[in-house]
């Protein structure tokens, strides 16, 4: 007579208290090699100048986290919607400048790591696809990171992949002048490269009626935050006798 199998517990819709366990491992581990994605970075000239400026204090705009690749981006100048991650060259967007849209003149996108990703619904029947830490803007024109507008303190929830969340929104201010928008649902859609690109002057594009920041400069504010951390430059080329 065979012995039957003592059963794990399980939660989250079957998956064993062990496989839950290996996910945190593995996230833990995503999490000790993301200084890793710093080597990734390759400054453009301005950001080049930006590090290799003599002076005593630096900018640093911080660690915002940016879109997923297959994000589509509007082009209003050629009238093309095209994935981010497909984009070649310098490309035109709307931005938010002076409360209205106006045209401007964005920079090649390029990876600046790795990260989870998730598609956040927007009530106008839109979506964006990137990080939980991607900078929009609330009605109110202030700034916040899609973590705090859905009203989540962290990313402690271990998440499969295609599970979908419904949640409760901060008002994000609506370009259009339409209706106020708000995320409605969370979908995890896994691990993957994370894509960023600079609109110099606005510092920010439009994607659907909401206003993103961008983030190109905040990468190289983050090299400079980890050389202030560790004292360590991943490029070895930029001068340290400023004080940093």
């Amino acid at each position: 007579m065979s012995k039957s199998k003592k059963s794990e517990p399980k939660t989250l819709e079957g998956l064993t208290t062990h496989a839950i366990s290996e996910l945190r491992d593995l996230q833990a581990a995503v999490s000790e090699r993301r200084l890793e994605s710093l080597k990734l970075y390759k400054p453009m000239p301005h950001q080049d100048e930006f590090h290799a400026c003599m002076i005593s204090e630096r900018v640093v705009l911080g660690g915002n986290r940016c879109l997923a690749g297959d994000q589509k981006i509007y082009d209003p100048v050629a009238g093309t919607l095209t994935a981010v991650s497909e984009i070649k060259g310098e490309h035109e967007v709307w931005s938010w400048e002076g409360g209205k849209r106006v045209v401007c003149l964005a920079q090649e996108p390029f990876i600046k790591g790795s990260d989870e990703l998730f598609s956040f619904l927007l009530s106008n029947g839109k979506e964006i696809r990137g990080t939980a830490r991607h900078l929009v803007m609330l009605e109110s024109g202030d700034w916040a990171d899609m973590l705090s507008v859905i009203g989540w303190n962290s990313l402690d929830h271990v998440f499969l992949k295609g599970e979908v969340l419904e949640v409760t929104s901060k008002p994000l201010l609506n370009t259009d002048g339409r209706a106020t928008i708000r995320v409605l649902s969370v979908e995890f859609l896994g691990h993957g490269d994370v894509w960023d690109f600079h609109v110099p002057g606005p510092n920010n594009y439009i994607i659907d009626g909401v206003v993103n920041h961008n983030s190109g400069k905040s990468l190289a504010g983050a090299v400079e935050f980890a050389r202030a951390l560790t004292g360590q430059d991943p490029y070895n080329k930029y001068p340290k006798e400023d004080g940093i």
